[in-house]
């Protein structure tokens, strides 16, 4: 029996799941783009080309949460610039962005998850909180205006411990008027240089009653 040290090579030879376990089997299609990544890795002189493309992978499983993430510094940022400021509008963009993509990333990379949705939802409840705490003292709020707003809040609070009571867990409705009402929110700021907040805010606080009721009835019925 030949026992050289060239007998076994193609035994020992390491695959991508021997280097990395849990990235075997990601698919035929892959081969395409093992073999760019083999080229390029030659060219960088990377050692490891299949852990390039294995760490690609796993970056595509939590982009979408890690976009959702960022929109949670921004917030967290916003919170040390002076309201309506250059600065202020740059990060309560980049975070309005990253709203708008994040649903989409996960969609297209099947990453959609019970976390994610969740993990959303928080985010925007930050970022929104963040938005009220800067914005109410330096603006002239009228006073049924903000009791609006707090029975918005309380419609909310509702509506999340009638979800816990009903199913035992977070319920989140990702309802087409809690959408709009999103939308609504993020445009609001942008727009206090030219449409009276009175205005403005009585449409925003409409389309968010609407969507607080129907996301409470949604839950309910057992439809969120």
């Amino acid at each position: 029996t030949d026992t050289g040290p060239g007998a076994d090579s193609d035994m020992d030879e390491p695959g991508i799941n021997d280097i990395i376990p849990g990235c075997g089997g990601v698919g035929p299609w892959l081969i395409a783009m093992l073999i760019v990544v083999r080229i390029a890795a030659g060219l960088l002189n990377a050692a490891d080309p299949e852990l390039i493309l294995c760490k690609a992978i796993r970056v595509k499983k939590v982009m979408a949460n890690i976009i959702t993430l960022v929109r949670v510094a921004c917030s967290v940022a916003i919170l040390f610039c002076p309201a309506l400021s250059t600065p202020f509008y740059i990060l309560y963009i980049t975070a309005g962005f990253t709203d708008m993509i994040d649903g989409t990333v996960a969609r297209r990379t099947g990453t959609v998850s019970e976390f994610g949705s969740k993990l959303d939802t928080a985010a925007d409840f930050v970022l929104v909180t963040v938005c009220l705490i800067k914005l109410i003292p330096v603006l002239d709020v009228p006073l049924w205006l903000l009791i609006w707003i707090a029975i918005i809040a309380l419609i909310k609070v509702i509506n999340v411990i009638s979800g816990f009571v009903m199913r035992k867990k977070l319920v989140v409705a990702h309802t087409l008027m809690n959408k709009v009402t999103g939308v609504s929110l993020f445009i609001l700021p942008l727009t206090l240089s030219f449409i009276d907040l009175k205005y403005s805010g009585a449409f925003v606080s409409t389309v968010a009653t609407f969507a607080a009721i129907q996301e409470g009835h949604f839950i309910r019925m057992g439809r969120a």
